[in-house]
């Protein structure tokens, strides 16, 4: 629901003549994740920024937490065959810049594991920053994410 949401929002400004060749969809931790699928399901945003908001349900020691109903409720029920990776993948071949931060105790991808590191590979469109801290968004990648967002305009 929240995911369609933006697309919805994304209808919106259409409708107002808003210029959507160059739009970015940018969001911080649950808001980032909303980004990874919207920018996955509707080619209409052409780049992403998603900060704090990769998750890797293998590693996370409860998983079932991000189906709950109160504070976030990211996905109604964690399948156990998904693939967080794979939601990032099918945003390219747009551009993307994924920041995750080493200390976050609220995400547990914290590092780039194997599905990462593999998708680096075959998904060259795909930005990956592994910031040091704990899961915010401090004024230093803020100021990263705004470079790579003008260095993708060049």
């Amino acid at each position: 629901k929240d995911v369609q949401e933006v697309s919805w929002l994304i209808d919106a400004l259409a409708a107002t003549g808003f210029d959507l060749d160059d739009l970015c969809v940018l969001g911080h931790s649950q808001g980032a994740i909303y980004t990874m699928f919207a920018a996955a399901l509707d080619e209409r945003i052409q780049y992403a920024i998603a900060n704090a908001g990769y998750v890797s349900f293998e590693e996370d020691p409860e998983p079932t937490r991000w189906s709950r109903d109160q504070w976030f409720k990211a996905l109604p029920a964690i399948p156990t065959e998904f693939v967080f990776s794979e939601v990032v993948a099918a945003i390219s071949p747009r551009p993307a810049l994924i920041i995750n931060y080493l200390n976050d105790t609220i995400l547990f991808a914290t590092g780039p594991d194997e599905a990462i590191e593999s998708m680096a590979d075959y998904v060259p469109a795909i930005d990956w920053v592994f910031a040091s801290g704990e899961h915010g968004w401090p004024i230093e990648t803020k100021s990263l994410a705004a470079s790579w967002l003008v260095d993708q305009y060049r």
